[in-house]
Protein backbone atom coordinates (compact mmCIF):
# COMPACT_ATOMS: atom_id res chain seq x y z
CA UNK A 1 0.00 0.00 0.00
CA UNK A 2 1.55 3.74 -0.90
CA UNK A 3 1.99 5.88 2.09
CA UNK A 4 4.46 8.15 0.96
CA UNK A 5 3.44 10.90 -2.11
CA UNK A 6 5.73 14.16 -3.19
CA UNK A 7 4.13 17.02 -4.02
CA UNK A 8 6.02 18.18 -6.97
CA UNK A 9 4.99 21.15 -9.90
CA UNK A 10 5.07 20.89 -13.59
CA UNK A 11 4.63 24.50 -13.60
CA UNK A 12 6.15 27.79 -12.73
CA UNK A 13 5.70 27.12 -9.04
CA UNK A 14 2.17 28.75 -8.71
CA UNK A 15 1.22 26.48 -5.91
CA UNK A 16 3.61 28.34 -3.85
CA UNK A 17 1.84 31.81 -4.63
CA UNK A 18 -0.04 33.21 -1.82
CA UNK A 19 -3.13 33.37 -3.88
CA UNK A 20 -3.60 29.05 -4.15
CA UNK A 21 -2.24 29.09 -0.46
CA UNK A 22 -5.61 28.38 1.38
CA UNK A 23 -5.96 25.57 -1.95
CA UNK A 24 -2.77 23.40 -1.11
CA UNK A 25 -3.54 23.47 2.47
CA UNK A 26 -7.10 21.86 1.79
CA UNK A 27 -5.06 19.14 -0.49
CA UNK A 28 -2.46 18.30 2.02
CA UNK A 29 -4.88 17.75 4.69
CA UNK A 30 -7.13 15.71 2.66
CA UNK A 31 -4.30 13.51 1.51
CA UNK A 32 -3.02 13.26 5.50
CA UNK A 33 -6.60 12.02 6.26
CA UNK A 34 -6.23 9.53 3.59
CA UNK A 35 -3.30 8.30 6.11
CA UNK A 36 -0.79 9.41 3.68
CA UNK A 37 2.98 11.02 4.27
CA UNK A 38 3.20 14.31 1.90
CA UNK A 39 6.63 15.55 1.26
CA UNK A 40 6.54 19.00 -0.48
CA UNK A 41 9.74 19.19 -3.10
CA UNK A 42 11.79 22.02 -2.63
CA UNK A 43 10.63 23.38 -6.20
CA UNK A 44 7.15 22.80 -5.88
CA UNK A 45 6.19 26.12 -3.61
CA UNK A 46 9.19 28.36 -5.43
CA UNK A 47 7.37 31.70 -6.13
CA UNK A 48 6.98 32.65 -9.44
CA UNK A 49 9.36 35.47 -10.56
CA UNK A 50 8.66 37.72 -13.04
Amino acid sequence: MIKNVALVSLSAGTIGEDFVKHEVNIGLKRLEEFGLNVKVMPHAMKEMSM
